[in-house]
This record gives C-alpha cells, sequence and structure tokens, in this order.
C-alpha cells in the first residue's frame, strides 16, 4: 500500500482556533481547541476521504480521550470521511517500524534549537542524520560560544514548542539564550517510566550528545538521574509528565539563569507541580498560555527578567 502524506503546522491561532474553540465551551485547555480546530481546517478544506495522525497518551489529564471527543465532532460535523489514527505516544517505541529513526528526527529538531536562532537553517541537514552525524553537529554547534547563560525553558510540549505566542522567539530576537527542555529527553523520560527497553538503549547516546554541545547543551549529564531525581520529588505521578517538568526545571535552574516553565492555563498537572515547591529557591515565572499574550503579559515576565535573574 502506498500512502500519499503531508504534514501540516500546529495552528498558532488565527482561523484554525476559531473553529476548535466554536465546538468547545472555552474552558478546555488551549492545546485542545487548537488540535481540533487545525483538525477540521483541514477536513473541510478536503473532499476525499483522508486519514490524520495525532497523538494520544494514557498517562496525560485528558487520559486518552483527545481522539474520542475529535471523532465526536467530525461525526457531529458530517465530516466521517476523515479518519483518525492515535498512537499511544508510551508504547511508540514498541510498535513504529523504525523507532531509532524516530528518535534521532526528535534528536536533530532539539539540536538545531542549541544553536543560535541566526544559524539555524544553514545546519539543519537535508536528511534524519545517523549517529556519527549526530555527534558531529553537536560538536559544530557546541563550538559556537554562548554569550550570555541562558534562560531556560520547561514546559508541556504543545505550549513549549508551538502554543506560546512567539514569546520564546521573541526573547531570542532579542538577543536572549535559551535552554528549551529537548522534546526527545521528554519522551526518553516518558518511554523509560513506561518500561520501555528501546529507549533505555538511547540513554548513553542522548547524554553524549549533550556533552558534545558543551555550554550549548540543555540536556541532562545524567539522564536515569534526573528520573532518581523525580523519584524522590513526585514519585508515581503520570499526568502530563509531570515528573520530567519537576526535575526538569529543577535541574535546569542550577546552570541557567533563570527558568521559564509553560502550560496551559489552569493545567491540573502544573498546579500539582507548584505545590510540591520543588522551585522554591530558584529563579522562576510561570507563563499560563490561553492565545491571549498582551502587553501586560509582557510587563509581569519583563519585570521578572530585570529582578529575579541571577
Amino acid at each position: 500500500m502506498v500512502w500519499n502524506v503531508e504534514t501540516h503546522p500546529m495552528p498558532l491561532g488565527g482561523t484554525s482556533l476559531v473553529l476548535g474553540r466554536g465546538e468547545t465551551s472555552s474552558k478546555e485547555y488551549l492545546p485542545f481547541p487548537a488540535l481540533l480546530g487545525g483538525i477540521l481546517n483541514a477536513a473541510e478544506k478536503e473532499s476525499d476521504p483522508f486519514q490524520m495522525l495525532i497523538p494520544s497518551t494514557q498517562g496525560a489529564e485528558a487520559d486518552g480521550q483527545y481522539p474520542w471527543a475529535v471523532e465526536a465532532v467530525l461525526a457531529n460535523r458530517g465530516l466521517g470521511r476523515v479518519t483518525l489514527v492515535s498512537p499511544e505516544l508510551e508504547t511508540l517505541p514498541e510498535h513504529v517500524p523504525d523507532p531509532d529513526l524516530l528518535f534521532r528526527a526528535v534528536l536533530t529538531g532539539d539540536l538545531i534549537l542549541c544553536a543560535p536562532p541566526e544559524q539555524r537553517s544553514a545546519l539543519s541537514p537535508h536528511d534524519i542524520p545517523d549517529w556519527d552525524s549526530l555527534n558531529a553537529l553537536a560538536s559544530q554547534i557546541g563550538s559556537i560560544p554562548v554569550k550570555s547563560q541562558p534562560l531556560a525553558a520547561v514546559g508541556e510540549p504543545l505550549t513549549l514548542f508551538a502554543l506560546n505566542d512567539g514569546v520564546l522567539e521573541t526573547l531570542e530576537q532579542q538577543g536572549r539564550s535559551l535552554y528549551r527542555a529537548p522534546l526527545s529527553e521528554y519522551l526518553w523520560f516518558l518511554w523509560r517510566d513506561s518500561g520501555s527497553v528501546t529507549a533505555a538503549s538511547w540513554t548513553e547516546q542522548m547524554a553524549d550528545l549533550g556533552r558534545l554541545l558543551r555550554e550549548r547543551s540543555s540536556f541532562s549529564k545524567d539522564p536515569e538521574g534526573m528520573r532518581t531525581a523525580a523519584d524522590q520529588l513526585l514519585p508515581g505521578f503520570a499526568g502530563a509528565n509531570g515528573r520530567y517538568r519537576l526535575a526538569k526545571a529543577r535541574e535546569l535552574g542550577r546552570t541557567s539563569a533563570g527558568v521559564l516553565t509553560l502550560a496551559p492555563r489552569y493545567e491540573n498537572t502544573e498546579t500539582v507541580l507548584d505545590m510540591t515547591g520543588a522551585l522554591d529557591g530558584t529563579s522562576h515565572f510561570h507563563l499560563a498560555m490561553d492565545s491571549d499574550w498582551d502587553e501586560s503579559s509582557w510587563s509581569r515576565l519583563n519585570s521578572f527578567l530585570y529582578y529575579y535573574l541571577k
């Protein structure tokens, strides 16, 4: 069977978000109406049957409910020609045809984000690199001097990498260096917590890339040690990979100028993480995102950057 595959960027607002919020009560976390609106936008432009791939997770706050909710909306709108394919993130390494290729693809994006913004396009490879090429890329990026102590950014992935109203990109344009918590490391942690033997085999290779990145590395020097720290901070917790987010924010707080945590507004997991007090004593500012970032939001963030950074 031959598949004609297209990628669609995460909708950041506009028509897609309006469509998604038109089908919700406006109390859902931002990632759901954004995801739903993007699917509706694509579905209404296509007249032929097609499939859409969206991730699901057993341990997130939605507990795998996003695909069911999206299917219900599609059915109500007469869009039965759209079929959702929703693999479970926790078990992905054991079910995809080439898990190593998948992990290297995500790692590549994380490495590129460790480079200065103006150099990312030139450094981006045309194909997914093998491990030797990833090591060479990490070493090349690691040789680029860091002008100032970076600011760390940790959070719920959709919010951290897409649904943040361009705040992180703006900070970089202002000349601030950023440590973004790597998506690959986030997934590795999720898979290790789920008992994935395949993910365990990538531990040293991932740590090696961090060492090659030197001062530009946002990777943990001791990934398994970070899991041990998470066991002490938040044992047995499964919501939205909160164990990783908390341990990572605390870890980066030791090496960065300060930590920004990003999550959808009113996210339950973020409330739990805040209640632990694990970031007390760390220069820390939380960004609760709902596609309404404005001048007053910038004012609060700028005050933190001015008065509280190390």
